[in-house]
This record gives C-alpha cells, structure tokens and sequence, in this order.
C-alpha cells in the first residue's frame, strides 16, 4: 500500500488542518462582520443581507476546496505534507471514503479525550479509530 506515514508527521497534517479551519472560520466572520457593518451604513437589512451572503459564501468556498482534496484522497494538511489516503487494496480513498473518515470517523475519534486519535500511537499501522472504521491507511507520497 506504500510507506505507512509516521504518527508524528500525521500530527503535524492535523493540526495543519485544524489551524487552517478555525484560520478560514475566523476570517470568514471578521470580513462578514464587516461587510455586514459597511452594508447596515446604507441600511440595516442590506447589512444583515451582505454578511449572510459573505458568511455563506465563504464557507461553500472553502467546503469546496475540501471536497475537491477529498476527491483526490487527501486533506490541505496531508497535502502540505505529502501524505495521502488510501484504502487497503492501495487504491485512492476517493471521495465518499474520504468524506465518512473526515466527518463521522473523526468525529467519533475525538470522543472520549481523542482516544482514537491518540490510537494512532499505540498501532502497528498507525491507523486511527476512523481509519479503522473506513480501512483505510495515510501514505507518504
């Protein structure tokens, strides 16, 4: 399936990932926080309006660019790293794998004090709980 990624080097991508996530989340409010307050100077509606649109518009953005390195069997972190993930054959995850092991696999992970993250350390494979759940391996490129 190729080299396993070491626990630290997935770490690393995680918390990559997490950064950038509450980076984007926080500069999507900041400037629909301003779009909304240069729009309530023409009208209050409109300055509700801007900053929803603002607000919606940039998260469909970045969901976006998520699902497209989903697609391709990666996260920005893993990309930033060269990891990737595959599925026990060595094929790419794909899309739905991908999508199943970022939001219900991790959310599961990270119950529980992050045990199943911190299983990561602990496995001869380096497979996490929702690595586990979908079977899937992170690989170095």
């Amino acid at each position: 399936i190729g080299k396993l990624a070491p626990p630290i080097k997935r770490l690393i991508a995680y918390a990559i990932d997490v950064v950038l996530n509450l980076g984007l989340a926080i500069l999507i409010l900041t400037i629909s926080g301003v779009a909304g307050i240069i729009g309530a100077e023409v009208d209050k509606s409109a300055g509700i309006g801007l900053t929803l649109f603002v607000l919606v518009v940039g998260l469909i953005a970045v969901w976006i660019a998520e699902l497209v390195l989903f697609v391709r069997g990666t996260t920005i972190g893993k990309k930033i790293l060269n990891m990737y993930v595959v599925k026990e054959d060595g094929s790419n995850a794909g899309f739905w794998i991908m999508l199943f092991r970022e939001i219900i696999g991790k959310a599961i992970s990270e119950t529980i004090f992050g045990l199943g993250i911190l299983w990561i350390l602990l496995d001869k494979e380096y497979q996490g709980w929702h690595d586990k759940l979908v079977r899937t391996y992170v690989v170095e490129k």
